[in-house]
């Protein structure tokens, strides 16, 4: 991915991009390292309590809606470099 040479100020959408797709890539270390330490018997039970608050989406760790918002982050991030910022692909 190109770097982004602006400063938040010149750019304040790029800042946000970017602090968002910091924590979601720290929240999926975190949901990595917690699965692999669950039983399957926790896994079950935390799938269950996420289903019965809507928020489980396709399956209990959100990966595939994840995934598409850090790609989303990324091509964001990619075309302040290349348009907003004056930087080179």
């Amino acid at each position: 991915m190109p770097s982004c040479t602006c400063t938040p100020d010149q750019n304040p959408l790029h800042k946000t991009t970017s602090d968002l797709l910091a924590e979601l890539q720290r929240a999926e270390q975190i949901i990595c390292v917690m699965l692999n330490a669950m039983t399957p018997a926790q896994k079950l039970k935390a799938h269950a309590q996420l289903y019965a608050v809507g928020v489980s989406g396709d399956g209990m760790t959100r990966y595939r809606e994840r995934r598409e918002t850090i790609q989303a982050a990324q091509t964001i991030l990619a075309a302040c470099a290349v348009m907003a910022c004056g930087g080179a692909a």
